[in-house]
């Protein structure tokens, strides 16, 4: 990883302090929308390196700006995060396996409107309402 032009960006408030050999910027927490869009949408990628999760929002949100996920191979991460294509999945839990995709994340050429046109067409109200109304 070539950390002299890496920069991490993280929201929120973190538990700990963060240590490496790279910049680190944190946002704090974000509650207006197009800032949290401008966020996702300034991003090579999006790490979300939950070790237990179904279908986390800050997933679909990062993917319908366009930016694509690096996550472990867990719960709803497995179902919508398409190798190559819109995202990672690290097959093993734990660090070493996450920063190894995160390289390469970085390395790949993404397709950034296609990620966004899967996202958009795929977690758009109308579908997913139907997909309510479908199951009931």
């Amino acid at each position: 990883l070539k950390t002299d032009v890496f920069v991490l960006v993280t929201i929120g408030n973190p538990d700990h302090e963060l240590s490496g050999s790279f910049n680190t910027i944190n946002l704090g927490y974000i509650y207006d929308d197009r800032l949290m869009a401008l966020a996702y949408n300034t991003a090579d990628l999006f790490v979300l390196p939950s070790l237990e999760d179904n279908l986390p929002n800050v997933m679909t949100e990062a993917m319908a700006c366009g930016t694509p996920v690096v996550s472990f191979d867990i719960g709803g991460m497995q179902d919508i995060i398409e190798n190559n294509k819109n995202g990672l999945r690290a097959n093993e839990l734990n660090s070493i396996s996450l920063s190894k995709h995160i390289n390469k994340g970085l390395e790949l050429n993404w397709n950034r409107n296609s990620i966004r046109k899967f996202a958009t067409e795929n977690f758009n109200n109308e579908k997913q309402s139907k997909k309510i109304i479908d199951l009931y």
